[in-house]
């Protein structure tokens, strides 16, 4: 399940190897970022047509992954599988979260002004680069 689809997948679909050199030339390395190129931006890369733009981004379409669009409730499941609970160093507030904070996901923290969520994240933030 590769939600990064390297920019050399396209050739499969006709696209020549120089032009794809030409994409990361200019820093488009992957499936994704050419994808979110406008074809105006694309048309400034020298060599590139109103003609190519158009087949470059035919190809890209065909390789985008399923993660863009919708899934299925069976492969949601997959994925919440690999879900983690990183813990905040502090055992209440890790019983309030359920664990901890939930990998594959966005958290909000809020508060008072002046509360410690700067010293709340990098303990949070340690702890998961220590649990790996």
């Amino acid at each position: 399940e590769a939600f990064i689809v390297d920019i050399d997948s396209i050739q499969a679909h006709g696209i020549g190897a120089a032009d794809i050199t030409k994409l990361k030339a200019n820093g488009y390395c992957t499936v994704a970022s050419v994808h979110a190129a406008t074809r105006r931006t694309l048309l400034k890369i020298k060599g590139f047509s109103e003609v190519k733009v158009e087949k470059v981004k035919e190809a890209v379409a065909k390789c985008l992954p399923v993660a863009t669009g919708f899934i299925t409730a069976k492969e949601l499941g997959h994925q919440r599988r690999r879900v983690v609970r990183i813990s905040t160093g502090s055992k209440q507030l890790d019983a309030i979260l359920g664990g901890g904070f939930q990998s594959m996901s966005i958290s909000e923290v809020f508060g008072e002004f002046r509360e410690s969520f700067v010293l709340l994240f990098v303990m949070a933030v340690e702890k998961g680069r220590i649990a790996g």
